[in-house]
């Protein structure tokens, strides 16, 4: 048994080295404790804004009725936010199987624990994906058929395409626990466990064929969005003034969302893209251990995918005007609520202390 930093070099050089005398060698000047503690810390800032941010944006979806009375986007966008709240609670067994002594050393020979941990910290990625593509989908489908999409894509629609994308999801992962390489005094990471076949003609395939799908949606959106706007009619004459203004009113609302979802987009790439192209520098230059400068990007872009369960929220509260009307006033609810309070205590407290005064003056005439 190897302990302290000693341990922790040689777990960290077994996902790189296949060989038992490279495996133990102390690495030269990366103070990999320092990295694993730092990951943790913006792993679980994330977690602490992640959580309640999505928490208050599921209460605020259901409070407006945007669920039970919205669009079928809106339930796509429910799913995203389901979606972070699951990926901030499933990815904790893979952070301590990896970042902490206690959980290194526990998840030793433990081969399903360590495959299922595995599982849970890529559902992080997967459910954005599949979630943001579907998305992308959907609106496609609104902006280029809006009159098809009006009466085939129900709300009923929406949630059963979610629950088929949640059952693709899961399915990719349980094939792993058949399809893999585990060895059971090695990293407990997808990037030595999973098996070469699995990876090359099961995870890779799916990973970037979403990518491409998500990318080649959002362009055919794009133009499909820059021609609604141009095709946006303008109110000539009272006559039909009502009925322009509605068809208006109803292709600014599409075009916003639209927008919104180049955020959504925009946000994945930029979480998600350069831990995976850490990753595939990793792979490439394998058995060979990467330089130091690439160990240290390797976990600190591993964390920043979880930055986008804080800023989605955020947009998502921004972007819709129903969503923030309820949160500004049960945040002017709250802070009267508070008023209140205090103004209360203060009553409660002022009759005490005159009478206190009081009694302090006839003591001292008596």
């Amino acid at each position: 048994e190897f302990e302290g930093e000693t341990a922790t070099v040689a777990y960290e050089n077994s996902t790189y080295f296949f060989d038992e005398e490279e495996l133990f060698q102390p690495s030269s000047t990366l103070d990999l404790a320092l990295i694993y503690k730092i990951t943790l810390i913006i792993v679980y800032v994330c977690v602490a804004f992640g959580l309640v941010l999505n928490l208050l944006a599921i209460w605020a979806y259901k409070k407006t009725g945007l669920l039970s009375k919205g669009k079928p986007a809106h339930q796509f966008l429910f799913n995203l936010m389901i979606s972070d709240v699951i990926s901030l609670i499933s990815c904790q067994p893979f952070l301590i199987f990896n970042y902490t002594t206690a959980g290194i050393e526990f998840i030793k020979g433990k081969k399903f624990t360590c495959i299922s941990s595995i599982i849970s910290m890529i559902l992080v990625w997967d459910s954005s994906r599949v979630g943001v593509c579907s998305l992308t989908a959907e609106r496609l489908f609104a902006v280029a058929f809006p009159l098809v999409h009006m009466h085939k894509m129900t709300r009923g629609v929406a949630r059963w395409l979610i629950i088929v994308s949640w059952i693709i999801i899961a399915l990719k992962g349980a094939v792993a626990y058949f399809w893999n390489d585990y060895m059971p005094n090695f990293p407990c990471r997808g990037t030595v466990v999973f098996a070469r076949g699995y990876v090359d003609y099961i995870n890779n395939p799916l990973v970037y064929g979403f990518i491409g799908l998500i990318s080649v949606l959002n362009l055919l959106l794009l133009w499909r969005a820059l021609k609604a706007v141009r095709g946006i009619p303008k109110v000539q004459s009272t006559e039909d003034e009502a009925t322009m203004y509605k068809t208006q009113k109803y292709q600014e609302s599409e075009i916003r969302i639209v927008k919104f979802i180049f955020v959504l987009v925009a946000i994945l790439f930029f979480t998600w893209g350069p831990f995976h192209i850490i990753c595939h520098i990793i792979a490439a230059i394998k058995p060979r251990k990467p330089p130091n400068g690439v160990v240290i990007a390797y976990h600190l872009t591993r964390a920043l995918t979880l930055v986008s369960t804080v800023v989605d929220p955020i947009i998502y509260f921004r972007q819709d005007s129903k969503c923030k009307a309820v949160i500004q006033t049960w945040l002017q609810s709250t802070k009267s609520e508070d008023l209140k309070g205090s103004k209360q205590r203060s009553k409660e407290c002022t009759p005490s202390g005159s009478l206190g005064q009081a009694s302090g003056k006839s003591d001292s005439t008596a």
